[in-house]
Formats: structure tokens, sequence, C-alpha cells
């Protein structure tokens, strides 16, 4: 006898409780849905309509399918005031011949889109690679970007606070799979040592809002003890890397230590399974 999967069942139980859902749906209808929101958006019901609306995009933009039809009972589209009142409008407009068929077809996409989710995999979302090594009263940013050609959006880099144009508009790179990669090294930005101690002495913050949210990969090497990395991540799909002073008293006057050979090794050998620098 097939083992039973509880997760499978909690995503099938709550697909059919967003099918009930009355007009038009939206991030709100996900509310209540605690498996489909903690599972398509980590928590956040905006982020698990943004990504259950990105699977119709690839899977269910046509009412025939069964995805579909899931898709088409749930209102999308479609609105009206109830799920039968969608399955009668499926009937009189794809032939359906009766109101089960729809019915049968949003089964079986439920089906399908329980596999989806519970089968999801990271390497094919967008992925972001932010370096940040210091080097003598100085640091450096290493930034990678991969992403499905079709989904390619331009992510926003700020340094300290300031735009930085990287020209990814005429620099991206097609790598003949589908995907867009392209990396950069800026040059090395100056590190206020003036800052309190656990204050911000340089950070880098990368907005990408691409269609599906992306995975941030981050590398940084400090083996100054009086400096700290730290990260933090934001609901518009950003990312802050900063280098925090870590000395009760203040940074002296006596030079950085940077480890300016880790970060040339980074460079030479890529980044761990991405593209090469």
């Amino acid at each position: 006898m097939e083992p039973t999967d509880p997760y499978r069942q909690d995503i099938a139980r709550e697909l059919r409780a967003f099918r009930k859902g009355l007009g038009e749906p939206g991030a709100d209808r996900l509310a209540s849905l605690f498996y489909l929101t903690e599972a398509l958006g980590e928590g956040e019901p905006e982020r698990a309509f943004e990504e259950l609306g990105r699977l119709r995009e690839q899977f269910g933009r046509d009412p025939m399918t069964a995805i579909g039809a899931f898709f088409f009972l749930s209102g999308w589209g479609v609105g009206l005031g109830s799920v039968d009142e969608r399955r009668h409008l499926y009937v009189r407009r794809y032939y359906a011949g009766d109101v089960s068929t729809p019915w049968r077809r949003a089964e079986k996409g439920i089906a399908e889109l329980v596999a989806l989710i519970r089968n999801r995999d990271e390497s094919h979302r967008p992925t972001a690679f932010i370096g940040v090594i210091p080097g003598d009263r100085s640091f450096q940013i290493a930034l990678g970007f991969d992403s499905a050609a079709v989904d390619w959006i331009e992510p926003q880099v700020y340094v300290n606070g300031e735009a930085y144009d990287l020209n990814l508009h005429v620099n991206k790179e097609l790598d003949g799979k589908g995907k867009f990669g392209r990396q950069f090294v800026l040059p090395f930005v100056p590190l206020d040592t003036s800052v309190g101690s656990f204050d911000s002495m340089g950070n880098v913050r990368v907005t990408w809002r691409a269609k599906v949210w992306p995975v941030w990969s981050v590398f940084s090497w400090l083996d100054d003890p009086r400096m700290v990395p730290h990260t933090r991540t934001f609901a518009n799909k950003s990312i802050e890397v900063s280098i925090r002073l870590y000395a009760i008293d203040g940074l002296p006057a006596g030079p950085i230590v940077g480890n300016r050979a880790a970060f040339a090794h980074l460079l030479t050998n890529g980044r761990g399974g991405h593209n090469q620098f």
C-alpha cells in the first residue's frame, strides 16, 4: 500500500478551499490557508499569491488543461459569486458536456499542482550572489545574477545608500541554456572607520523584483576580529550585506586586515556551482 503524505493532503485540502472563494482571487484568499502560504510564500500571503500566479502563468493559462480548469473554477480572470456559477460558465464556454467535467478536470489539476508545489526546486529560481570582502580600510563587492531569460528583470544595486548603475540592460548575456548569467566586481569602496560600535562601516543592498522570489547566496570573508558581516532580508525582494564594527572602544589606528588572497581565489574559481566570474 502506498504510504500517505500528510503534507500533500494538506496542500490539496487548501487548494480546494482556495477554489471555493468568491470573485477574483487575491492574496487575502490565502490568509487563512497555512500550508499553501508556507509552501509558496514562506508565511507571507502576498508572496504566496505571487508564486501561485507564477504557476498559473507556466502551467494553467489554458482552461482546457487540468491546471487551467482549476484556476478557472477558482475565479482567476473570471470572478463570479460562487464556484458553481463558474462551473456552469465553464460548461457553456468550453462545451464541456455537463458540470461534472470541469470538476473532474480541476481535481486532476489539484493533484498536478500538489506535485509541483511539493517538489519545488530552488535550482529553477533566479539566484543572486553577493560577495563582500574588506581591503585596507576599504571593501570590495562581487555580484552575480542568474535568471531564466524570459523572466529577466534588472536588479537594483545600492552601495552605502547610493544607486549603482551596473548597465545590465546592455551587458546581460544568454548562457545558451535559456538563462541570463552576469557577474560583476565593483571597485573598492572606503570603509567608514568613524562609526560607533556595532554600526555599519559599509554596505551593499540589492533589490531584485524577479517574477519568482530569488535565492540569495552570500559570501563574506572577514579575518579582522574587529569586524563582522551582517545580513538582512526584506519583504520587497531585497537583501543588505554590511560590514559592522565589533569593537567596544572603536577602531584603533592600525591597519585593517583584509584577505584579498581569499577574494582572488573566489573570483578565479567561481561561486560553487554557479557561473564563474
